[in-house]
């Protein structure tokens, strides 16, 4: 409470009883909307439009009055006292509203034939198609063209081969490049011997301080050591040794 010469105000800023006696003159300010209370249901004029919390309970319920009994969303605020509001997103409302309707194109006789031509030859023009449905009777602009063939194209794929062997058959050699180190006061480059098994992808790895021939073969002596065996191809890149 806050006295102010002979006039008393309400300084309540926290919820409290609904009803609570505070002396002659006191100002008791509404703790709930009056709709809540049983009074009417505004309208959205009267009230901002705020999305209500409501229990899982009380959203079956709406389901089943607007789904199954198919009661209006006024109706089932009014007897459920909730808001408007509450009920459209109890029902997801939005679901139910319709996108933008589709106007008829001038193009549309046509779509069918660009799709067949571009299923047979995917890299034509739009400018050649344009004057093929030219021959045809179309007289629209040929931006409108181009936007539907953009998306009738056939997407392009790229062509590769794919190897395939079989387990023991292949395998590839090349070095690989780790910079310098320094061994006491000297700097020696760092190269590393790599055979790669093509089916398992199994490695087999060797450093050296060079790449010489002498190297080279050292290493894949080790290789054949370590797996038991060697493959019967080995792929080399450009190498220098």
């Amino acid at each position: 409470m806050c006295e102010r010469g002979d006039h008393t105000e309400s300084c309540i800023d926290r919820p409290g009883p609904a009803i609570q006696s505070f002396g002659p003159g006191a100002v008791l300010y509404p703790l709930r909307p009056p709709w809540l209370l049983g009074g009417p249901v505004p309208t959205h004029s009267q009230i901002p439009l705020v999305k209500t919390m409501i229990s899982p309970e009380t959203r079956a319920e709406i389901r089943r009055y607007f789904f199954a009994e198919h009661w209006k969303i006024g109706t089932i605020a009014r007897e459920l006292r909730v808001h408007p509001d509450a009920v459209r997103h109890a029902i997801e409302s939005d679901r139910f509203r319709r996108g933008p309707a589709l106007h008829a194109s001038i193009l549309d006789p046509y779509v069918e034939f660009v799709r067949q031509t571009l299923d047979q030859h995917p890299r034509l023009r739009a400018t050649r198609i344009y004057q093929m449905i030219r021959d045809r009777g179309y007289t629209g602009s040929i931006i409108q063209l181009r936007r539907t063939v953009a998306r009738l194209r056939p997407p392009t794929r790229e062509a590769f081969l794919r190897l395939q062997t079989f387990p023991a058959e292949q395998a590839q050699v090349d070095w690989a490049h780790f910079g310098q180190v320094a061994v006491g006061r000297a700097r020696r480059t760092l190269s590393c011997f790599v055979m790669t098994l093509s089916y398992s992808r199994a490695l087999y790895l060797e450093f050296f301080f060079d790449q010489t021939m002498e190297n080279f073969l050292r290493g894949h002596v080790h290789a054949f050591q370590d797996w038991g065996g060697q493959p019967r191809v080995i792929l080399y890149d450009n190498l220098k040794c």
